[in-house]
């Protein structure tokens, strides 16, 4: 990182952490909002506030999913990009394509009879909480950050997600 960047890096830490009145929090609030991932972010979550997926056992998949609501992951196209050292390729390696959210989520050959079995179980929960008006299944689905669903719902949604993260990511 150049100097210029890392001081002003710093000065934002030491600026938040002082904690004096109208400063700090409001810096980090501009920060987020300004930064270049906080698209990806906000496709998710469109409300602040306690998540649905808050409760999802273990820990370990409510940092994935978080991983992959922000657009840091473990994924080739992003560890390409941020440790090209480690990582000299950004395909996926079971099938030579662009690894990315939409790959690993959608696509992917390697994760089909987990995504086939994902989409049963969400497929079954909407049917069960009889919601017909949902057509996508996306991220903000998966994650039981849904506006148009019951808590209950978005919570089962979330649980059969963290599911099938636990068990595919950082397979590929």
């Amino acid at each position: 990182m150049e100097l210029s960047k890392l001081l002003k890096h710093w000065k934002w830490i030491k600026t938040t952490r002082t904690g004096k009145a109208g400063g700090g929090t409001a810096i980090v609030i501009r920060r987020y909002d300004n930064s270049e991932k906080v698209h990806y972010i906000r496709e998710v979550i469109s409300k602040v506030g306690k998540r649905n997926m808050c409760n999802i056992k273990p820990k370990k998949s409510q940092s994935i999913i978080n991983q992959l609501a922000s657009g840091h992951t473990r994924l080739n196209s992003h560890q390409a990009k941020v440790n090209p050292d480690h990582c000299k390729t950004s395909l996926c390696t079971a099938c030579q394509v662009t690894d990315n959210i939409d790959h690993y989520l959608y696509h992917c050959p390697k994760f089909a009879e987990e995504r086939d079995e994902l989409y049963r179980k969400v497929d079954n929960t909407l049917l069960d909480y009889d919601i017909i008006n949902i057509s996508t299944v996306n991220l903000k689905l998966l994650c039981g950050e849904h506006e148009d669903i019951c808590k209950a719902a978005n919570r089962e949604l979330a649980n059969h997600f963290s599911k099938f993260v636990l068990t595919t990511y950082g397979q590929n």
